[in-house]
């Protein structure tokens, strides 16, 4: 029985890997004064008090000051530093 068990949370977790890895819906994340971005497109400026980046039908315009970037994965991005203002334009 605890055989089965283990199989069957080794399903759940390898189907929930695999959702993540297939997701690309955008997302942003904010806590504190950390923005975790996931499923952008493209990063159009980064600047110390301005950083804009595209997802699939928007740019994001994120204000603030000593703002920077780690990249996290291909697509996923983290904005740090003491974020002011978040704004949402129609492409």
């Amino acid at each position: 029985m605890l055989e089965k068990t283990y199989i069957d949370n080794g399903d759940k977790m390898f189907e929930k890997v695999k959702k993540y890895i297939n997701d690309d819906e955008f997302q942003m994340i904010l806590k504190e004064n950390n923005l975790y971005i996931t499923s952008f497109e493209k990063l159009i400026s980064l600047e110390e008090k301005e950083i804009s980046f595209l997802t699939k039908t928007k740019r994001i315009k994120v204000s603030g000051k000593n703002l920077m970037t780690r990249r996290i994965l291909e697509k996923e991005l983290m904005i740090t530093g003491t974020l002011e203002k978040i704004e949402v334009f129609d492409e």
